[in-house]
């Protein structure tokens, strides 16, 4: 043990600096000021809790405890003294930790992460009992407090209460769908309910759950206080993932103006400057890092990252081959390398290297989401949808970025497969969390018709209309379907040619003849057979010019039909 006894010993003076050689620059200012501020004012019980605080979570821990002590001396009624020691002690000196906890608890019974907490520090007591009374009181006291719930369902379960367990453990998962202490306690439940197929999908995604972090005010307010480089570049990332990017890039960029030594905390600020577009301050910061540590991965994989998205892939793939050369085991860099060359339309490397990606981490999901895709554009879709098959089963609730561009890619390769169906199921969960993606709408709209459900395309892509009245590839998918669908009761040839007329000239297209090419068959549907031939002729020319071979075929006979005096029907 590295302590037995809280220390609660009057100090006369503030004490002596612990030894800072070691520290941070920003780390010794951070602790130095607070050190000033106790000097000038050592009867304040706050200013030694707070200097107790910013010494803890900088790992001074024994000056830390010894702060504690004297802000309890001078104030014995503030729970939150005892209630840290014993959070920082429960690692290294669980005794002192539970003489602790029981002090702050004669203070204050009514915060429950104290008595989620002490049900812990029981249940490694060997004391269960206890600890299911501290989760029942935690779960009074803070009902929606997720934790609570998971701790007191896997003490039930452990006590053979099955239904009551799950009924906690279910209220955990709805509070916080990635509680790994519930997600765990649920995989325990299902295989003594006999059914060890959803065990495994439970364990898949208690396996990719965060680590446990239960809601704690008191605690969270003293790791604001944590400056060192680590520190921060957790609670950006933790920032990020709340989505305050702009709050993680202004903690990155103070950390670096306090320590410009940081090369970690340059390579991470690169990091977000370059995914808000800000290419070039990006590799500022990348190189930077890089003259304080050459050999930083990191900034070495942002540094070529950066290169493949201003266009300069010849340098990338130099990056790359030098990083690959240095790190033949990083599946970063054969994944950035496999996104250079596909830039660079050298797709059939791009998949050896993705596939060599995801045998080295067959678990990076964002490297499975490359291969899958470039597999999909080399035109084999059904071995793009079993590479992305694990992302999309164990896609987390909510579902991320990650999870929802695999699910777009599978999505796009069943349908190639001939499995509609499953394809329309995915593609319309993206939807659902995506509203705004016009693409998505499209390519589901594009798969419904190929199903023979075209009345359900057309649904959706009014809808699209709606949402973005400009949405000229919408408004021509729309017109395709009203000119060429089977159903009756669908076609409607005057509003396709009013549509096909309308974005005929739409900016920013390629013009090789697929817009006059859906006006033609619009004005067939409409009876103006005259106009569709002529308009079709034109299509074929400039598909020609534009080297469209498939095209200039599918207008030829579609030419002949209106000739006929007969409109083109899809399928």
């Amino acid at each position: 043990m590295i302590l037995t006894t809280l220390i609660l010993v009057a100090l006369a003076d503030p004490p002596p600096l612990p030894d800072l050689a070691g520290a941070e620059p920003q780390v010794r200012a951070a602790i130095e000021e607070d050190h000033d501020a106790l000097a000038r004012d050592p009867d304040a019980a706050e200013a030694w809790g707070r200097y107790a605080c910013r010494l803890a979570v900088h790992e001074y821990l024994f000056e830390a405890v010894s702060a504690w002590g004297e802000a309890q001396r001078l104030d014995p009624q503030d729970f939150r003294w005892p209630y840290l020691t014993g959070v920082y002690l429960s690692q290294d000196d669980p005794q002192a930790a539970l003489a602790a906890f029981e002090k702050a608890l004669e203070l204050n019974d009514a915060y429950a992460p104290l008595h989620v907490r002490y049900a812990q520090m029981m249940e490694r007591q060997g004391r269960p009992a206890d600890a299911l009374s501290a989760y029942r009181r935690a779960v009074e006291l803070e009902p929606r407090n997720p934790y609570a719930h998971a701790g007191l369902g896997g003490r039930l379960l452990d006590d053979g209460n099955r239904d009551e367990a799950r009924r906690h453990l279910r209220r955990a998962l709805r509070l916080d769908p990635s509680c790994r202490p519930a997600l765990t306690h649920m995989v325990a439940w299902h295989r003594l309910d006999g059914d060890l197929a959803e065990a495994e999908v439970v364990a898949q995604r208690a396996a990719v759950a965060p680590k446990a972090r239960p809601p704690d005010a008191v605690l969270y307010a003293v790791e604001q206080l944590a400056v060192s480089t680590s520190a921060v570049l957790l609670r950006a990332a933790q920032l990020t993932a709340a989505g305050r990017d702009a709050q993680a890039t202004e903690a990155l960029r103070a950390l670096v103006a306090a320590n410009p030594q940081s090369a970690r905390g340059r390579s991470e600020l690169g990091d977000r400057l370059q995914e808000q577009g800000q290419i070039d301050l990006a590799q500022e910061q990348y190189r930077a890092a890089l003259e304080l540590i050459p050999t930083l991965l990191p900034a070495r994989l942002g540094l070529a990252k950066g290169l493949v998205r201003a266009g300069r892939h010849d340098e990338a793939r130099q990056q790359y081959e030098s990083l690959i050369a240095d790190h033949p085991t990083s599946d970063a860099a054969h994944s950035g390398l496999a996104v250079c060359l596909a830039a660079m339309g050298r797709m059939d490397l791009a998949v050896e290297r993705f596939r060599t990606a995801v045998e080295l981490a067959p678990e990076s999901r964002r490297s499975r989401v490359g291969y899958g895709r470039a597999l999909a554009y080399s035109g084999e879709p059904g071995a793009a949808v079993e590479v992305l098959r694990p992302v999309v089963e164990t896609a987390p609730v909510p579902l991320d970025e990650v999870s929802l561009e695999a699910m777009e890619v599978a999505g796009t390769a069943l349908a190639r497969t001939g499995h509609p169906e499953p394809a329309i199921d995915l593609l319309r969960r993206v939807l659902a969390e995506r509203p705004q993606r016009a693409d998505i709408r499209r390519q589901l709209a594009g798969v419904l018709g190929r199903a023979g459900r075209d009345r359900e395309a057309v649904e959706l892509l009014r809808e699209g209309m709606l949402l973005q009245p400009r949405g000229g590839r919408t408004a021509l998918a729309l017109a395709w379907i009203l000119a060429t669908s089977p159903d009756d009761s669908v076609r409607n040839g005057a509003a396709a040619v009013q549509l096909a007329q309308r974005w005929l000239t739409m900016p920013g297209q390629q013009r090789d003849g697929r817009r006059l090419d859906i006006l033609a068959c619009a004005y067939a549907e409409a009876g103006r057979f005259d106009d569709a031939v002529m308009t079709a002729e034109r299509a074929i020319v400039m598909a020609r010019q534009a080297n469209k071979p498939a095209l200039v075929e599918a207008v030829s006979a579609r030419l002949e039909l209106f000739k006929q005096g007969k409109p083109y029907r899809a399928r």
